[in-house]
């Protein structure tokens, strides 16, 4: 009976197995499936005869996929979803085709898509303004209760 006790106390005390993963793994899961599925969008477009002579290829850039187009045409497609998700802003990016390749994207991604940098900081210091109000009033409520003691 002590034996049997002594084995359910010992599972049911176990910790629980949890499945998960950590945030940037799942970024970087995110990444992949989406360089995935544009190179495969690229070899149809490839296998289905639409690619042209003269332009740009289309290209994955480690972040965005952008399918090819003729010298002279901007190509303007949505934030990434990997970005849309850890930021939450919806914006725009693009790049022109020029007789030299793909420009630079434009706007900054980081401006487009990423986090509100400004908003960002104003939270911090909210916070620690709140935390260093609350920590010295505890300190004088501590010395107050000790000197009326004494």
């Amino acid at each position: 009976m002590k034996s049997l006790l002594f084995v359910t106390l010992c599972f049911s005390t176990c910790p629980l197995m949890v499945v998960g993963r950590h945030p940037t793994c799942n970024f970087l899961l995110e990444v992949e499936r989406d360089q995935a599925e544009c190179l495969r969008r690229l070899r149809e477009e490839d296998a289905a005869g639409s690619h042209k002579e003269s332009g740009c290829k289309g290209v994955w850039d480690n972040i965005a996929c952008w399918k090819q187009t003729e010298i002279g045409e901007t190509v303007t497609i949505p934030c990434p979803r990997v970005l849309k998700t850890v930021f939450g802003r919806n914006g725009n990016i693009s790049r022109n085709c020029t007789s030299a390749g793909w420009s630079d994207v434009f706007p900054n991604i980081t401006s487009a898509c990423g986090s509100d940098t400004s908003q960002d900081k104003l939270v911090f210091y909210v916070v620690v303004q709140t935390l260093y109000t609350l920590g010295h009033s505890l300190s004088l409520i501590a010395l107050t209760t000790g000197s009326a003691i004494l």
